[in-house]
């Protein structure tokens, strides 16, 4: 069963609202590499899981799903490597990118 859509908005504001997502979610796992770092570990308890919003708002289809998710999980992990600024702006050319790396997913191979 396919999900229901989140967003019926215009493609723009669309992508807008999906850069955002990202990036809340590279300051999330920034934060949460920082806390490890410290010892901290949470077990994977603390994942807000807010790729699932990102991959429903982009109408991933299933046989995108794994590429579109190796792109994704791979700039989570680039987040650590950036600097931590207040609102995650620091952020925002790497969400950026991801997002454009995403959309290349969604195109068909060949």
């Amino acid at each position: 069963m396919k999900a229901p859509k989140i967003c019926s908005c215009p493609k723009e504001a669309k992508g807008k609202l999906a850069v955002r997502l990202i990036q809340a979610d590279l300051k999330h796992n920034q934060l949460i590499a920082g806390l490890e770092a410290l010892g901290f570990t949470d077990n994977g308890l603390q994942h807000l899981n807010i790729h699932h919003l990102v991959e429903n708002i982009m109408e991933v289809a299933p046989e995108a799903h794994n590429r579109w998710a190796g792109v994704y999980f791979n700039f989570l992990e680039r987040a650590q490597y950036y600097p931590l600024s207040p609102q995650g702006e620091a952020l925002l050319p790497l969400a950026e990118d991801c997002y454009r790396q995403l959309q290349c997913c969604l195109l068909p191979e060949g």
